[in-house]
């Protein structure tokens, strides 16, 4: 199994998690709520990073329902209070049993993609759901990184080597850059229905 480059251990763990929140979540947030999500609903929210999603789900939820939060690392999502019907689960999505199954919604974002294994975690994540129960995935398409706007030519060409380098370690530890247009094919492939995508960019 290949070595996921951002260590959630690291001190910047927190920084990466913090920027990832600020920007995202909204979206997210968004997205999930085109599922239905209501009270009583059971989630699971796969590499939760910091936890502020499922902290959001449990309030949508409420107590009657049930969010379980995984990561390889929980330091980050441990530092956050949070009611008992929103618990945090040490788990490695490739190796380990899924805590349960039945779920109303499985959601992970910017997860799959860091993955070789993908294709057989996305028919795990399918199988946990209930009858006509939703999977959100969230993922990056990272083959095209243009730079939009910089200072000077020297701050654009040092951003493309930097990018460039980084795209390098990552796909050897097994990111697919091209993912992100791949995710509704391969739902489909997992024997999922009704599924759809959405583009979301900013510049």
């Amino acid at each position: 199994m290949s070595r996921y480059v951002f260590d959630n251990s690291a001190d910047q763990a927190q920084g990466r998690f913090f920027a990832l929140e600020s920007c995202y979540d909204p979206f997210s947030r968004r997205q999930v709520e085109l599922t239905g999500l209501t009270r009583g609903w059971r989630c699971l929210e796969v590499g939760g990073g910091g936890g502020s999603l499922g902290d959001w789900l449990g309030e949508q939820v409420g107590p009657d329902g049930e969010i379980t939060i995984t990561d390889l690392d929980l330091r980050w999502a441990e530092s956050r209070p949070r009611p008992p019907h929103v618990r945090l689960l040490r788990h490695d999505i490739v190796q380990d049993p899924l805590p349960a199954d039945g779920y109303d919604l499985v959601h992970a974002r910017l997860v799959l993609q860091h993955l070789p294994e993908r294709l057989d975690v996305l028919a795990r994540l399918a199988g946990a759901l209930r009858p006509g129960g939703w999977l959100v995935l969230e993922e990056f398409d990272t083959s095209w990184n243009p730079v939009l706007a910089a200072p000077d030519e020297e701050a654009a060409t040092l951003f493309e080597r930097v990018h460039t380098a980084l795209s390098v370690q990552l796909e050897k530890a097994g990111l697919d850059p091209v993912w992100g247009r791949r995710v509704p094919g391969a739902m489909l492939g997992a024997g999922l229905a009704d599924v759809a995508a959405t583009t979301y960019a900013e510049s």
